[in-house]
């Protein structure tokens, strides 16, 4: 399946110091990149690094991509400084991506967008792999050991598991805003991200009033992103964000329609998708 006509997308990449790690993110996206109208946004959340605010006033000359930064005080919220970025890009879509990531599939835009460009698909996500290539991300599963977990979570990339489900292309509830893309409109058509949930579940949230919308979400699995993972924030739940989640979406929570209810929800037991 290939992505009709010719349509914009804008990389979103947020950061706060850790230069090397958006070297090697914007390196990949150089190497992988063949979509001709692409352009990065580089949201900058109050370096202080000489190394970093150097790299980036010379940023053009380090992409081959049209480039842009712009900056982002006060406290962190992952949903406020990306939806900051989104409000000021004209792009058809958006793709979000976190500065700890490193693309190592060709073609990856082309790939995500032919997905996204269908009418009734809001989120598409690659499969995110620790640099060992376990699975750091394969979709999201909602009312597994909490709120939700990523499915195949430090499985070796080679399994067969599942009836080899890991290497299919499907549809999941939600997906991590690590590395997604969506359009335009549709983000805009549900508010963008929830600035309510500074740090965590944002995507999930988002994906679920998409899915409410009428939207389905995919993972690509033949489109691989290598994620560093929580590198430069911390990866742990405020309380009232879980909280959040419980009062919002519990019937998600407790029946994700794209899971087997007769599947295991413990992780700490049983891997998910195993009974």
């Amino acid at each position: 399946m290939k992505p009709q006509g010719k349509v914009s997308v804008e990389i979103i990449i947020p950061i706060k110091d850790q230069v090397n790690l958006l070297k090697k993110c914007i390196e990949s996206i150089n190497e992988n990149t063949s979509w001709e109208d692409v352009r990065i946004t580089i949201v900058d959340h109050e370096s202080e690094e000489k190394e970093t605010l150097d790299y980036l006033a010379g940023i053009h000359a380090q992409t081959k991509f049209k480039t842009k930064i712009i900056g982002y005080k006060g406290e962190y919220n992952f949903a406020a400084i990306n939806n900051k970025a989104a409000k000021e890009s004209s792009a058809d879509y958006f793709l979000f991506m976190n500065n700890d990531t490193q693309v190592i599939s060709s073609g990856w835009v082309a790939g995500l967008l032919a997905w996204a460009q269908l009418e009734n698909i809001g989120c598409v996500g690659p499969k995110l792999l620790y640099p060992d290539r376990s699975i750091q991300h394969a979709g999201v599963v909602l009312g597994v050991g909490g709120v939700a977990n990523h499915a195949y979570y430090r499985m070796p990339d080679k399994t067969d598991f599942y009836f080899n489900h890991l290497h299919s292309t499907r549809n999941y509830l939600a997906m991590t805003a690590a590395c997604v893309l969506i359009s335009k409109e549709k983000f805009n058509e549900v508010g963008g991200f929830n600035e309510d949930l500074p740090e965590s579940y944002n995507d999930v949230d988002l994906c679920l009033k998409l899915y409410e919308k009428g939207y389905r979400h995919v993972y690509v699995p033949f489109i691989e992103v290598i994620h560093f993972e929580s590198k430069s924030r911390d990866p742990r739940v405020r309380p009232q964000e879980d909280e959040y989640m419980y009062k919002k979406w519990s019937k998600y929570i407790k029946n994700d329609p794209f899971y087997n209810p007769n599947l295991s929800k413990d992780p700490t037991k049983a891997p998910i998708f195993s009974l």
